[in-house]
């Protein structure tokens, strides 16, 4: 039977299916920590203003430039990161944020402006979606009937009709708690937006870019427990705190992983092997981390480490996997979603990690909508331990 690999010139004329993807985060706009408490948002602070992050068994206590301090309890307080607007500088200030509208067309939500935080729900309640990031229109398929669109603190009621599509225009979501907010309005340039989260924790400091990060929170061990949107999440231990800068920090010298290229594009991932049948094409689990000059990719079917120098580094979301291709032989990939095809199917590339030239592409649906493997990484006595899919497997 012969495979063919490769999709072919269909992919321009696929490619406005892209879902588009907005950073909002201007001068307009900045970063702002988000604070939850039992999973309800009860406070926001513009990352300009934030000195410090203090926690203990009992609080996370947050401290602005303006001298004021605001504590949530570690046990129930999750944080986020959002671009809004600056607030008027009152601690118990009503969340507001920009209004939207909402149309359905061609099973796509449009939005009018980017938004986040992104949940559809029927009538009754039952959750049918959710988005994390920035959108400006997201794929869903919507049957006839009235859905709840929430967004950005605001909620909209879209009617759908037996023509698929409807609109409708966001209204307030009710606060049932008062939002503590910074005050003192903040000036900012273009060129210096504070865009690096570093965190310093075990003698050493790795940055994080904001918009990459999904949720974090504070143990009562004192480490930090932080998720990135691509599904990877990190345990710091002996947390000692935060900076929030323009530039990342440099790589620490007193660890031989680079955490900041190992949260990018390391993590478990599925392969493709290209010279199986069918159904095995796409069972095999790699396992990737950087150090300061190598990748370390782990077989996890085959038990076997295999290490690569590290050239080339991609400007988009990735993560490193293998592919066995049936010519040129297996092979270390940065894999990404190339385009949008379906709901829940996308077509997948594998670029070299020697050049970034395209090695293959696929289809997603393989894989389930994504070949991505949600990893956990911590660090415990200069050993980088990983635990994913019901495994776990430790770098040293």
């Amino acid at each position: 039977m012969k495979r063919n690999f490769t999709l072919g010139l269909a992919v321009s004329a696929l490619m406005a299916l892209i879902t588009a993807v907005v950073n909002a985060q201007d001068v307009d706009n900045p970063w702002h920590l988000v604070a939850f408490e039992n999973d309800e948002e009860v406070a926001f602070y513009n990352t300009e203003m934030i000195t410090g992050i203090e926690a203990t068994t009992q609080n996370v206590t947050i401290s602005l430039d303006n001298g004021k301090e605001f504590t949530h309890p570690t046990e129930t307080a999750t944080f986020g990161f959002e671009p809004r607007k600056d607030g008027t500088g009152t601690a118990n200030e009503a969340i507001t944020t920009p209004g939207w509208s909402v149309s359905y067309t061609n099973n796509r939500l449009h939005f009018s402006k980017p938004v986040t935080g992104i949940s559809v729900y029927t009538i009754y309640g039952t959750l049918v979606t959710q988005f994390t990031g920035i959108f400006t229109e997201i794929p869903v398929n919507l049957s006839q009937g009235i859905y709840i669109v929430k967004a950005d603190g605001k909620s909209a009621k879209v009617f759908v009709g037996n023509n698929s599509n409807g609109s409708a225009v966001a209204q307030p979501i009710v606060q049932s708690k008062p939002v503590a907010n910074s005050s003192n309005p903040v000036n900012l340039r273009a060129g210096n937006i504070k865009i690096y989260w570093n965190i310093t924790a075990s003698n050493s400091t790795m940055s994080v870019e904001i918009p990459n990060v999904e949720k974090f929170y504070f143990t009562a061990e004192n480490s930090i427990v932080f998720t990135l949107k691509n599904g990877n999440t990190i345990e710091l231990t002996d947390y000692k705190g935060v900076e929030f800068t323009i530039e990342p920090t440099k790589p620490s010298i007193n660890s031989k992983w680079n955490m900041d290229l190992t949260m990018k594009f390391g993590g478990a991932a599925y392969g493709v092997n290209g010279v199986s049948p069918f159904e095995q094409m796409f069972t095999r689990q790699y396992i990737s981390v950087f150090t300061a000059t190598e990748i370390i990719c782990y077989d996890v079917t085959n038990k076997v480490e295999r290490k690569y120098q590290i050239k080339f580094i991609p400007d988009y979301e990735s993560r490193i996997t293998m592919v066995n291709h049936p010519i040129n032989g297996l092979l270390p990939v940065y894999s990404h979603k190339y385009f949008f095809v379906e709901a829940n199917v996308y077509v997948i590339e594998f670029n070299s990690i020697e050049d970034g030239s395209s090695v293959m592409t696929t289809t997603a649906s393989n894989f389930g909508g994504s070949n991505l493997i949600e990893t956990t990484f911590s660090i415990e006595n200069g050993n980088l331990k990983t635990v994913f899919n019901g495994g776990e497997y430790v770098f040293k």
